[in-house]
């Protein structure tokens, strides 16, 4: 049993980003079908090469494609219903000046995952980091259909990703409904010039984080005034 042909199908034009069990088992058998009874040797041979990374028991990143994919790509296969939220989202879109590597994320509650609980799941790159790979937040609140999906989820990427101004929302209720393991409200140094803010006021409005909203800006107002006033004391000292 040679895994090259099989590498070569995984590299190949259309070939799939991201696999399960079952995605790869039908592609082994197309190079040869009486392969697909070793499916789960193959696979762990190829996650030792490299060529797959597994995310979860039966997800994995095929990395023989370009450009490589993300492990948010996975998110709907790991965590079905969830999406991709909270820090992730505001720093890779600039309003956090502090990025977290966490690959932090929402989904719906119901009565097996109650609002607030934490779902840690999912394998990181690195065998030295045995951190889960995804943290994932129960919330109520729903994604509204319709007009108003734009409003929460981000449409340009391939896999279901918050707005920034969802994400900034998701946070706000997260820490007013007193989440431990999320910590306080997003700092007060964020760059809210990177956000729309007639759709976070929708947003904050539909989550029920309106005066919570309301309250964090005016203390970000302060906190500018408070660092331009040290900005320009600082000047004036000629420091």
């Amino acid at each position: 049993m040679s895994t090259n042909n099989i590498m070569r199908a995984l590299s190949s034009g259309g070939a799939p980003r991201v696999l399960t069990r079952n995605t790869l088992r039908r592609v082994i058998e197309r190079v040869n079908p009486m392969d697909g009874r070793a499916t789960n040797t193959i696979a762990e041979s190829l996650v030792g090469v490299k060529a797959l990374h597994k995310v979860a028991d039966d997800v994995f990143l095929n990395y023989l494609v370009k450009p490589l994919p993300s492990p948010a790509e996975a998110l709907r296969l790991v965590v079905p219903g969830a999406y991709l939220s909270l820090h992730m989202v505001l720093g890779q879109c600039g309003v956090l000046n502090n990025p977290s590597n966490l690959y932090t994320c929402v989904r719906p509650s119901t009565s097996s995952a109650p609002e607030g609980e934490i779902l840690l799941v999912g394998r990181r790159f690195a065998t030295n980091n045995p951190a889960p790979l995804f943290h994932v937040y129960a919330l109520k609140p729903n994604i509204p259909n319709g007009d108003k999906l734009d409003d929460h989820i981000d449409g340009k990427f391939s896999y279901p990703r918050a707005t920034p101004e969802r994400a900034f929302c998701d946070w706000l209720y997260l820490a007013k409904n007193d989440v431990k393991a999320l910590g306080a409200e997003p700092p007060l140094d964020c760059d809210m010039h990177q956000l729309d803010m007639d759709r976070l006021c929708r947003v904050a409005s539909h989550l029920g984080v309106s005066d919570e909203l309301e309250c964090w800006l005016e203390r970000h107002r302060e906190y500018l005034l408070d660092v331009g006033n040290a900005s320009n004391t600082s000047e004036a000292l000629g420091f």
